[in-house]
């Protein structure tokens, strides 16, 4: 007896059986790719989110006191940075006239502009035995701040 697999005049390109599971792998695979692209897109505006806060934090210390001693404004930076996890982050103050140069104080309505500096690394490619090939991103937030404070 003679074992017909396909019907006469069929060809077997038109046969469809097991399409749906292919065409579900597929999809599948394309959702999974579309998330883990969302994600790292979305990790690089956390990270500049992080540092514009960290930016209106700063300015908003100098505004409120009065003075841009680096040493207070340099122990809230690190624990902004350390609680954000931003590493390799830096800031700097610039377009100030300071009242009193010895203190770093600035008079009431003189402005001043606070930058925070830093960089997101995207890995490109992760090999077992070497290191990850990556691609750096700079990151710059910058604010620009008013003394409230009148120094006498």
């Amino acid at each position: 007896m003679k074992k017909v697999l396909f019907k006469e005049g069929e060809s077997p390109l038109k046969n469809k059986k097991g399409e749906a599971y292919y065409g579900l792998i597929i999809k599948t695979v394309v959702v999974i790719a579309l998330v883990v692209t969302a994600i790292s897109v979305f990790s690089i505006f956390v990270k500049y989110q992080n540092a514009n806060y960290i930016c209106k934090r700063i300015t908003r210390e100098i505004e409120l006191s009065g003075a841009a001693v680096p040493s207070d404004i340099n122990s809230t930076f690190n624990a902004l940075t350390s609680e954000l996890g931003l590493e390799n982050t830096s800031w700097s103050i610039s377009n100030v006239t300071y009242f009193n140069n010895s203190e770093k104080t600035i008079q009431l309505r003189d402005t001043f502009k606070i930058t925070v500096n830093t960089t997101y690394y995207i890995e490109v490619l992760d090999p077992l035995f070497d290191d990850a090939i990556s691609v750096a991103i700079p990151m710059t937030a910058t604010l620009t701040g008013m003394s409230e404070v009148f120094q006498k």
